[in-house]
């Protein structure tokens, strides 16, 4: 089996669960993002030990693109 994303840190089991029912197979790029914000940010607001947000990698046939997500920052 292919693993489609993997979780890390704190709030991993948070993230797990929030990716595991909102990522669907072919999502472009500008959705994935947008769902990715919109997935961490529920995670970390679930999780009071998360920090101040994350580094999301996204590895595609193009390259690897770089996310910086600020979550708990004013």
């Amino acid at each position: 089996m292919i693993e489609r994303f993997q979780c890390a840190g704190t709030g991993s089991e948070e993230l797990m669960a929030i990716c595991e029912a909102y990522y669907k197979e072919g999502m472009e790029k500008e959705e994935l993002e947008s769902k990715l914000y919109q997935i961490i940010t529920a995670a970390c607001d679930r999780d009071m030990y998360s920090g101040w947000g994350t580094v999301v990698y996204i590895v595609s046939k193009d390259g690897i693109t770089t996310n910086f997500y600020n979550t708990k920052q004013s």
